[in-house]
């Protein structure tokens, strides 16, 4: 496993058996990192962040990732790979199931979700299939919250190579009026992940200045550095939580360590989170990957 997928692994399974199963669909919104002596306090591997997403990215947020990061990673935005998640929350059963057929999906393409055992999972049922555009994958959720008959839909598009930025613009505005259309009152939640490889030595610096971005956080150890900032330039926010403090993170850049002189002058993978990179383990978890 490359490096940076097993280190987000580690960090999301740890994260996972400390949190309620209704948690397991905030992938768009918590992050459960471990932190070095001297970072933040949500950092802390024993004392693990809720975070709530308060801002979605915008259509000008995919133009700015898509912007900057074209400079950046070789064979440029297009030839990046693209992960688009929407959160739908406060949905009901017949809503969640009306905006699968909103988007196309057959009854046979709804697969209910049931254990080993034949017991309830809290998934209610997944379905997915190849588009122009690319993969999407929906999974509904039931709510362990109070209220009675709640559901929350997680929507995974992960593009076609090349990705074409009108595209994913096109599928944004199609997922949100399919929601709309659903009968659902909120507007959902979206979170953009990219993977490629540096351009430049200096990639991540001038990602950074690009975006205007103020450091809140660093994570490192010898394979992976992992970096949040609050940038003014990106919609997209996400509240990280650590009993009374609190931060905006908007911009999340992990980039593998370079381990001689002579692979500083390699290709390093990179991967951008706006507003954070989700984690591995709850990525599959929701997707079925």
């Amino acid at each position: 496993m490359d490096p940076l997928q097993s280190k987000k692994r580690k960090r999301s399974l740890q994260a996972m058996g400390m949190v309620a199963a209704a948690l397991l669909l905030a992938a768009l919104a918590t992050l459960y990192s471990a932190g070095n002596k001297g970072s933040l306090g949500w950092t802390l591997p024993d004392k693990p962040a809720i975070t709530e997403q308060t801002g979605t990215v915008s259509v000008e947020d995919l133009a700015q990732l898509w912007q900057w990061s074209d400079g950046e990673l070789r064979g440029g935005a297009a030839n990046s790979r693209w992960e688009l998640r929407w959160l739908a929350k406060g949905m009901t059963e017949e809503q969640a199931l009306k905006l699968a057929e909103q988007l196309g999906y057959t009854d046979k393409e709804v697969v209910p979700e049931k254990d080993e055992s034949g017991g309830d999972t809290g998934i209610l049922w997944k379905a997915q299939h190849q588009e122009d555009v690319g993969r999407l994958m929906v999974t509904a959720i039931r709510d362990s919250g109070e209220a009675v008959d709640q559901v929350q839909v997680v929507l995974l598009l992960i593009p076609s190579n090349p990705a074409q930025h009108l595209g994913l613009e096109e599928a944004d505005g199609r997922i949100r009026e399919a929601i709309r259309a659903s009968g659902a009152t909120s507007e959902p939640l979206l979170s953009v992940k990219l993977s490629g490889q540096t351009l430049h030595q200096d990639s991540v610096e001038r990602l950074v200045k690009a975006a205007g971005a103020l450091q809140l956080d660093k994570y490192e150890d010898e394979a992976t550095v992992i970096r949040t900032y609050s940038s003014p330039k990106l919609d997209a926010s996400i509240r990280l939580v650590d009993g009374e403090k609190g931060a905006d993170a908007s911009l999340q850049i992990a980039v593998q360590q370079a381990r001689s002189e002579k692979q500083k002058d390699e290709p390093l993978n990179l991967t951008i989170g706006v507003p954070l990179i989700a984690g591995e383990a709850l990525a599959t978890q929701i997707s079925g990957k």
